[in-house]
C-alpha cells in the first residue's frame, strides 16, 4: 500500500509537469492546438505500448457502455482549458483549484450514485483545498504599516501606496514593487 501512495504522489508531480509544459506550448500556439499535440503524443505512446503488450480484444472493447468512451472528450477539454488558465493563474493556484474541483465533483458523484454519506469532515476537506487555492493566489486582503508607508497585499500584488517623510508626514509619491509578469 505504501508504494501505491508513493506512486500516486509521484503521478501528481507528473500531472503538474505535464500541465505546465502543455500550458507553455499553449502560450505559443493556442490552447486548442496544444491540446491536439498533447493528445497526439499520448496516442503515439499508447499505440507503441499497446502494440508491444498486445492489442485489446475488440469484443471486450465493444461491450463497454457508450458513455464509457466519453473520457477522452472530457480529457481533451481539460487539457485545452488548463492550457489557457495555467499561464494566467500560475501552476500552484491552477492545480489547487483542479484538485478542489475534483474533490467537490467526487462528493457530488459519490452521494447520489454510490450512496456515500456527505459527512462534515469530507465537506470541510473540500473547503480547505479551495481555501488553499485562495491563499496560493493571495486572495486574502490585508493592510499593514511598514517603514512609514502603507503596504497593501491584494490578489498577489504588493504595492507601496504612499511613502511619507518622518519630518512632515506628507505624501512624497506612489511606487509599485515589481511582481512577476504574467501573460495577458
Amino acid at each position: 500500500m505504501t508504494i501505491l501512495i508513493l506512486v500516486a504522489f509521484l503521478n501528481g508531480g507528473l500531472i503538474a509537469a505535464s500541465r505546465s509544459i502543455n500550458a507553455r506550448l499553449g502560450m505559443s500556439i493556442g490552447a486548442l492546438r496544444s491540446s491536439f499535440w498533447n493528445h497526439l503524443g499520448g496516442l503515439i505512446l499508447l499505440t507503441v505500448l499497446l502494440t508491444a503488450a498486445g492489442l485489446p480484444d475488440p469484443d471486450r472493447a465493444l461491450g463497454a457502455p457508450p458513455a464509457a468512451y466519453c473520457g477522452g472528450v472530457l480529457g481533451a477539454l481539460f487539457v485545452a482549458i488548463n492550457s489557457r488558465v495555467l499561464p494566467r493563474l500560475g501552476a500552484l493556484t491552477t492545480l489547487t483549484l483542479i484538485i478542489g474541483g475534483q474533490m467537490a465533483a467526487g462528493l457530488a458523484i459519490e452521494y447520489p450514485i454510490w450512496g456515500m454519506p456527505l459527512d462534515p469532515l469530507r465537506i470541510a476537506a473540500v473547503m480547505l483545498i479551495i481555501l488553499g487555492a485562495a491563499l496560493a493566489r493571495g486572495g486574502i486582503m490585508h493592510a499593514t504599516c511598514c517603514n512609514g508607508g502603507l503596504i497593501r497585499c491584494e490578489t498577489g500584488k504588493i504595492r507601496r501606496l504612499v511613502e511619507t517623510r518622518e519630518s512632515d508626514a506628507k505624501p512624497v509619491g506612489r511606487t509599485t514593487v515589481p511582481q512577476e509578469t504574467r501573460p495577458p
